[in-house]
C-alpha cells in the first residue's frame, strides 16, 4: 500500500500512534494516521523513551503519545526497564517510575497544551502508565482543556487508592475519562497486577475496561501470554473482534480491517 495516499479508519488512528511508536520510522507514518497533523516527538539521550505530541490545530485536539518499554539500544533498554522496575507508589499514590517520564514529558511539550481544547493520551504497556498520569495532571493543571482523555492498550495500573481518589474528583467533574484495552491472556490483565493490598504494587484501575478475544486459547502458557501483550497480538485480536461480527449476522467493517491490516504490517514487535 502506499503510506501517501492509504488513510487510516478514524476507529484505528489511536490504536496505530501506540502501537507504531516503535517504529523508528515512526514519525514518518504519523502523515499516514494524522494527515496535515503537526507533530513533536523526542527520544531520551540514551534511546530509553520516546515520546511526543500530534495536534490537530482545527479540532484543537492535542495527542500525547508514549512509547512502551523498549529502548533504542542495551543503555536505553536498560534505563526503561528501570522506570518498569521502580514500581512504588509515592505519597501522591502514584507509580515513582512512570511518574518521571511524565514530568519530563510536561516540562518539553507542556507548552502545546495551552492552546487544545481536548486532550486524548495514549499509550502501549509502559506507555499506558505514563499515559494515564499524564491524563490527571491535564485535567488537574490546564482548564483550558475541556476535557481529558486516555486510550490505553495492554493496560497496567498506574497507581493505588490515593490516585484513584484524584482521578475520581476529575472524573465526576467531567474533566477526565478513558477505555483501557486488554486483549485476554495478557498478564497485564491479571488479577496479581489490581490488587490494592498489595504493599509493592498498591494496582488500582482506572477507566472503563475494554476487553478484546484472547488469540491464543483460554490456557495460555506465560510465554504465549507475553505474545498477547504485544502489539502484534492486539492487531490480530482486533481484527478477529471484527471478523466474528459475521457469527451475528452483523456487517464486517472491511474499510477498518484494511487498517488494522496496515498496523500489523507495519508493527515493529
Amino acid at each position: 500500500m502506499n503510506e501517501k495516499k492509504f488513510e487510516v479508519h478514524p476507529r484505528a488512528k489511536n490504536m496505530a500512534a501506540a502501537l507504531l511508536s516503535y517504529r523508528p520510522d515512526f514519525t514518518d507514518l504519523i502523515p499516514s494516521i494524522f494527515p496535515e497533523a503537526k507533530f513533536h516527538f523526542h527520544r531520551h539521550p540514551n534511546g530509553a523513551f520516546y515520546h511526543g505530541v500530534i495536534i490537530d490545530e482545527k479540532t484543537g485536539v492535542i495527542r500525547k503519545v508514549f512509547r512502551g518499554t523498549d529502548g533504542d539500544n542495551v543503555i536505553g533498554k536498560a534505563q526503561a526497564w528501570l522506570a518498569n522496575i521502580n514500581i512504588i507508589t509515592g505519597a501522591d499514590g502514584i507509580v515513582n517510575g512512570c511518574q518521571n517520564i511524565v514530568e519530563d514529558f510536561i516540562k518539553r511539550y507542556g507548552c502545546y497544551y495551552s492552546d487544545a481544547k481536548q486532550s486524548i493520551d495514549i499509550g502501549h504497556s509502559q506507555g499506558t502508565i505514563c499515559s494515564k498520569i499524564d491524563t490527571l495532571f491535564t485535567a488537574e493543571q490546564y482548564s483550558n482543556i475541556d476535557v481529558s482523555i486516555f486510550e490505553t492498550y495492554a493496560d497496567f495500573p498506574a497507581g493505588d487508592e490515593r490516585f484513584l481518589a484524584r482521578v475520581q474528583i476529575q472524573e465526576q467533574a467531567g474533566r477526565m475519562f478513558g477505555t483501557r484495552y486488554t486483549v485476554r491472556g495478557d498478564p497485564a490483565g491479571a488479577k496479581e497486577m489490581r490488587n490494592p493490598h498489595n504493599p509493592l504494587l498498591d494496582g488500582e484501575d482506572i477507566g472503563v475496561k475494554g476487553d478484546i478475544p484472547d488469540v491464543l486459547g483460554p490456557h495460555a502458557t506465560s510465554l504465549l501470554g507475553l505474545f498477547a501483550h504485544s502489539p502484534r497480538a492486539f492487531c490480530f485480536a482486533k481484527m478477529w473482534e471484527e471478523i466474528r461480527k459475521k457469527e451475528i449476522g452483523d456487517t464486517v467493517d472491511i474499510e477498518y480491517l484494511q487498517s488494522l491490516s496496515w498496523i500489523l504490517w507495519r508493527c515493529k514487535n
